[in-house]
């Protein structure tokens, strides 16, 4: 049996797929595809997003406080911060919890004008726009920054019931396996800087069968009680590659 896959910007039938020939294709949260779901009214919609020439975002902030525990998109019971969402489909066909897939997540980080302690997150995800994390299931590649006038960033791989699993460089390309119906694997994160594969494994349990996945971008605060400041951004680059592996 054939397979559907992209490369380099075009659908091509083949029975035999080349993975490293399925290009990165860029995270564009502008480009009418998306949607926003924001509860708590992070995101300054009087300024609005953009994205330069190389696909950095610019997400700018209302003045959040006082903190909450909610704002937080992990560990936790509940995520009311704000994410970008789609429907997850591959050559036109919607992905569900039924299929096993591979995504690619390559992640940078800008620098942004005012800054605060942040978790940002791409990868998939089963209900994006509940506020109950056990229901979001997400799982993907991104960062996390410190607060404060020097913040220290890590990228690597997320999962909505752990913390981000980090290496120490600015840059990554993380890996992730859903197997169909056996839960969410986060895999690896592979270090930019040197090349090596840190051991950043992250599980959610079995999902139930036949639900449609969709892509997500999701923003929350690292700490508990975390404030944000009117006026601040956030900036960042994602590229991402989804294969599906179904026999």
């Amino acid at each position: 049996m054939s397979d559907l896959f992209l490369r380099n910007g075009e659908w091509i039938v083949d029975d035999n797929i080349d993975p490293a020939a399925v290009s990165l294709q860029l995270v564009d949260l502008t480009d009418g595809s998306w949607t926003l779901e924001d509860p708590s009214g992070f995101i300054d919609l009087v300024t609005g997003i953009s994205i330069d020439a190389n696909g950095l975002h610019t997400i700018p902030f209302n003045a959040i406080t006082p903190g909450s525990n909610d704002y937080r998109n992990y560990n936790g019971a509940n995520f009311t911060g704000p994410r970008w969402y789609r429907p997850l489909t591959i050559s036109g066909v919607r992905v569900t919890s039924d299929d096993s897939i591979a995504i690619h997540t390559y992640v940078e980080h800008g620098t942004p004008a005012l800054a605060f302690a942040s978790n940002v997150t791409h990868g998939i995800c089963l209900d994006p726009t509940s506020t109950v994390i056990s229901s979001i299931e997400m799982i993907g590649g991104g960062y996390t920054r410190s607060g404060g006038t020097t913040p220290i960033y890590m990228v690597g791989n997320f999962a909505a019931s752990n913390s981000v699993a980090t290496s120490g460089d600015n840059k990554a390309l993380c890996s992730h396996i859903l197997y169909g119906r056996e839960g969410h694997q986060g895999v690896t994160a592979i270090r930019n800087s040197d090349g090596r594969a840190t051991a950043t494994s992250r599980i959610i349990g079995q999902i139930t069968t036949g639900i449609d996945l969709y892509e997500v971008v999701a923003i929350g605060t690292q700490l508990d009680g975390t404030t944000i400041t009117g006026g601040a951004d956030e900036k960042f680059y994602f590229k991402r590659r989804i294969l599906i592996l179904n026999p």
